[in-house]
């Protein structure tokens, strides 16, 4: 699948003022696809390392940043030999293992000839502490959705994406219900890889809305919150705090699970409707395990689902959108779920009456 920023990387590659590359975008935007197609198609050989995936790998940079050191053990480890100018080393999902990021900078400094990848959400790596970024020594480039003519070419388009550039206006009047037609398509198919892919080779436009909806889940961060002490708090406390820390992070969708049965979710979306803001949604769910249970079970772990406001969720005539509009925009525009505060609630306990925020 023909992606236009190809050619960025085959200059990238050919520079003789090369840096390590860091490729940014949003998740199923298809920056791994793209680093091991390049790798395949422009080098002789290409030694990949999944952050998230490979267990040994998080454990490379704990010893020291030498270069040499790290690149015998991945030669060892994938049993792929690495020549510089003949091999790419792709780093993915860096931001798992900070340190890798930090990497970069020493590849740059004691090994520039080499060709150095890495893709991750720098979200992600922003947020931890005591991580620097490598600033003025790794280039970058940013990959997005799957744009109109790639949509185009995707479906074999290639003379209609030519007449397209050649900004033939006289040529293209004619042609109008056509690409009207077309760009209708790409409206509904949109630019993930993954749904063109699946539109190309089936045509199962129910398919393509289950490997949308799929995206969206999957990019919704679900996190553990776990008990800490139990602190007794008047009830009305206890949900002003609730109330001020969902205004403050601005959170849409929060599940509690409790062992009491109470309503508490009422409570505080009346609270918030009270104070403006109308956005979130409050699930209660009972819990059937003892409270001195989860204590005693490595303090217990309610599960809160914590769903962060995207961009394009909301259309601009929406009380949502104007207020995004203003500046409170929490997500990039490409849609990645914006996370960087994801850790700020992770103290956050509930109960009917006893709470503790830390």
């Amino acid at each position: 699948m023909y992606r236009k920023l190809y050619s960025d990387l085959l200059q990238w590659k050919a520079s003789n003022s090369r840096k390590p590359l860091i490729l940014q975008g949003a998740r199923q935007v298809g920056k791994t696809w793209l680093m091991k197609h390049f790798g395949k198609s422009e080098f002789k050989s290409c030694v990949y390392v999944n952050f998230e995936k490979d267990a040994w790998a998080s454990s490379l940079f704990d010893m020291d940043y030498d270069v040499e050191r790290i690149l015998l053990f991945l030669q060892a480890h994938s049993e792929v030999k690495i020549e510089v100018g003949q091999t790419l080393v792709i780093f993915d999902e860096v931001q798992e293992v900070p340190k890798g990021l930090e990497s970069l900078k020493y590849f740059c400094e004691d090994m520039p000839q080499l060709h150095v990848m890495a893709a991750g959400s720098l979200l992600g790596i922003a947020i931890h502490e005591g991580v620097s970024f490598p600033v003025g020594k790794v280039d970058m480039l940013t990959l997005y959705p799957m744009s109109f003519s790639e949509f185009l070419l995707a479906l074999g388009e290639k003379e209609k994406v030519a007449l397209l550039e050649s900004k033939r206006w006289d040529v293209l009047s004619g042609l109008l219900p056509s690409f009207e037609e077309l760009l209708r398509q790409y409206y509904f198919v949109g630019g993930m890889p993954e749904a063109v892919k699946t539109y190309i080779e089936r045509g199962d436009v129910w398919e393509v809305r289950s490997i949308h909806t799929k995206i969206i889940e999957d990019g919704l961060p679900i996190y553990p919150l776990k008990d800490v002490l139990f602190t007794r708090t008047a009830t009305k406390d206890m949900y002003n705090a609730i109330v001020d820390k969902i205004i403050e992070h601005h959170i849409i969708k929060l599940v509690i699970e409790s062992n009491v049965t109470s309503e508490l979710s009422k409570n505080i979306s009346d609270m918030l409707k009270e104070k403006g803001h109308t956005f979130c949604e409050i699930i209660e769910k009972y819990n059937t395990v003892p409270k001195a249970m989860r204590i005693e079970s490595e303090k217990s772990v309610i599960k809160n689902q914590i769903m962060y406001p995207k961009q394009e969720m909301y259309g601009t005539g929406t009380d949502m959108g104007k207020f995004m509009e203003k500046g409170n925009k929490f997500c990039l525009s490409t849609g990645r779920i914006f996370v960087a505060i994801k850790n700020i609630l992770k103290k956050l306990i509930f109960t009917s009456k006893d709470i503790h925020i830390k």
